[in-house]
């Protein structure tokens, strides 16, 4: 993963009218957001108690900033985080969600 696909993933997030598409608006979840990536070369992911896969790698995203409108302003920073952890590897999926502790989401999430 490079930078630039980063970051267009998140201003993809950062752009989708959520509520449109059916899902809760992310500011009211927003402390519990989570940004889940999965890679290509991972070869046994751990799992939920619910039986979801486990991402390879976890970014909390209010560690970035206090809110979704805040966001854009930290794209670059997050980029630079999922750039730093990918290490060059294949990332297969980003998922932005509100998931719990057995796994499953509560309101909100995003897939690509």
């Amino acid at each position: 993963m490079n930078k630039d696909q980063a970051v267009k993933l998140l201003q993809e997030f950062a752009a989708t009218d959520h509520e449109e598409q059916g899902q809760e608006n992310p500011s009211e979840v927003w402390d519990v957001l989570t940004c889940e990536l999965y890679f290509k070369e991972s070869t046994s992911r751990s799992k939920y108690p619910g039986g979801q896969e486990c991402g390879d790698y976890k970014i909390n995203l209010s560690n970035f900033c206090n809110s979704f409108e805040q966001l854009p302003s930290s794209i670059d920073a997050i980029a630079d985080e999922m750039v730093r952890v990918s290490e060059g590897r294949d990332l297969v999926t980003i998922f932005i969600s509100d998931r719990m502790d057995d796994g499953y989401t509560d309101m909100f999430e995003w897939q690509r």
